[in-house]
């Protein structure tokens, strides 16, 4: 596919590419930027969006606030990327449970808490 070859490509793909997981996940996987290009109904769905966090947990920089403020789904990025929380919300940045799976992975994380 082509998001393999140029991830950014999503960008101008038709409403029935930016809408599949696949292509959308595979074009995040090689680019989390490409989340922002994703259908509204990708970046709406809370699977989706797990699914997105765990393959690349950067991607939460382009996630709606609802989704940067669900601290299990954030808990679930700074376990595979701590520096994530930086992108979180005050909400999860306060969150102990999340503060402290990010500072066990990387200490230097605790500036964003």
């Amino acid at each position: 596919a082509a998001v393999e070859k140029n991830p950014v490509c999503l960008r101008f793909a038709g409403r029935v590419c930016k809408a599949n997981w696949d292509i959308v996940l595979r074009a995040i996987r090689r680019s989390p930027a490409c989340f922002q290009y994703a259908d509204d109904a990708c970046k709406g769905d809370r699977d989706f969006v797990r699914r997105a966090f765990a393959q690349t947990p950067r991607c939460i920089l382009y996630a709606s606030s609802s989704y940067r403020g669900d601290c299990e789904l954030v808990h679930e990025a700074v376990q595979s990327n701590p520096r994530c929380l930086e992108f979180a919300s005050d909400a999860c940045r306060d969150d102990r449970k999340v503060v402290l799976a990010a500072v066990e992975r990387d200490p230097s994380c605790l500036r964003f808490a």
